[in-house]
């Protein structure tokens, strides 16, 4: 995060398998502020998406709508 963080309209998608800790949903929507865009995917959403369940192309729009409008990088839409 931190290649992403400190740089001026830097974009990103972060996969993990066991979660976000609050101090990193924290340091994302401070990110956020400095128009880094960070988007957060659990392990789960990504999965969805690869097996045909979720269409990634609007999740993902969904998703940076999110980061964007809510500063809420890490919002489940499942």
């Amino acid at each position: 995060m931190g290649r992403i963080y400190h740089r001026a309209n830097a974009h990103g998608i972060f996969i993990s398998a066991s979660g976000y800790s609050p101090s990193g949903v924290t340091a994302a929507k401070e990110a956020l502020v400095k128009n880094a865009l960070l988007v957060m995917f659990d392990l789960e959403e990504f999965v969805k998406v690869i097996d045909g369940e979720i269409d990634f192309k609007n999740y993902l729009r969904d998703k940076i709508k999110s980061a964007i409008i809510e500063k809420e990088p890490y919002k489940r839409m499942i």
